[in-house]
């Protein structure tokens, strides 16, 4: 993942986000960061100080002389071969996300999830999910809680179902690879699920991708799939979860939400194919 973009309002959750970026940026030897701010920002509350009497040009120049600000904060926390390219525009998110991603050839795109109050919470959050519905491109979710350091362990959670079909198997392979860190497989699903009877070549197929990875696999029993993915992450520790985001299924609206929430763990989401 050599392109990282990252989205900023200039509040601390988001400020916090791009310095996670900066350090997943450094563990993949991505070859540059793009910090964007939109002036209609995706959250309705910013930190951006901006009078009614001010016209575009005007906000645009204080929105560049903030990334430019956000920019020196961060320049000592990258590579020195790692670009940070600053852009800002007058576009409303996240309906125009997929065009900026084409535009800067992102590879990632990395928000800050949640806030300090309740209402930031539920305003960040359901924005942080909006995007989710709608960007094209695999998505990190930070909250404010995660530390940014390295990560050495993921959690990669799968219903098992259209594994070959759905999931797009190089973008994530391409993420481990960068990453190399100790990998748990992890399915979670109620006693009476029942699996069809393809499943076997889904796990074959599953298998085939991960092996240079050498995961460990781990299938539980649980009712609630958020609280069985929480309690397993309590006692693993991992510095990232990924997923692959489904409008139905184990990674469906709610479910995101509730997991960035309670979890206090970063999630990439990986968009499936079909």
């Amino acid at each position: 993942m050599k392109s990282i973009l990252v989205l900023t309002d200039f509040s601390d959750t988001a400020s916090h986000a791009a310095q996670y970026a900066c350090s997943l940026a450094r563990q993949m030897h991505s070859g540059c960061i793009v910090l964007f701010h939109a002036f209609q920002s995706m959250i309705p509350t910013t930190d951006l100080p901006v009078s009614p009497t001010m016209d575009e040009s005007q906000i645009a120049r204080e929105s560049m002389r903030r990334l430019e600000e956000l920019a020196a904060q961060l320049e000592d926390q990258l590579d020195e071969n790692t670009e940070i390219i600053l852009r800002t525009d007058d576009v409303v998110l996240p309906e125009s996300l997929n065009e900026i991603c084409r535009r800067e050839k992102t590879d990632l795109v990395v928000m800050g999830i949640a806030g300090k109050s309740r209402l930031e919470k539920a305003l960040i959050g359901s924005k942080a999910i909006d995007v989710l519905e709608t960007c094209e491109y695999p998505v990190l979710l930070v909250p404010p809680a995660a530390p940014a350091v390295a990560v050495e362990n993921l959690i990669f959670t799968t219903d098992l179902e259209h594994i070959a079909a759905n999931m797009p198997l190089p973008l994530i392979d391409g993420l481990l690879k960068a990453l190399n860190a100790r990998l748990w497989v992890l399915n979670v699903a109620p006693p009476e699920k029942s699996y069809p009877p393809e499943l076997k070549t889904e796990l074959t197929s599953l298998h085939n991708l991960l092996e240079p990875y050498f995961p460990v696999y781990e299938f539980l029993t649980e009712e609630n799939t958020v609280e069985g993915i929480i309690h397993f992450a309590q006692q693993k520790t991992p510095s990232l979860i990924i997923a692959v985001h489904k409008k139905q299924g184990l990674f469906h609206r709610s479910i995101t939400k509730r997991l960035a929430y309670k979890a206090l763990i970063p999630i990439i989401t990986f968009r499936q194919l079909h």
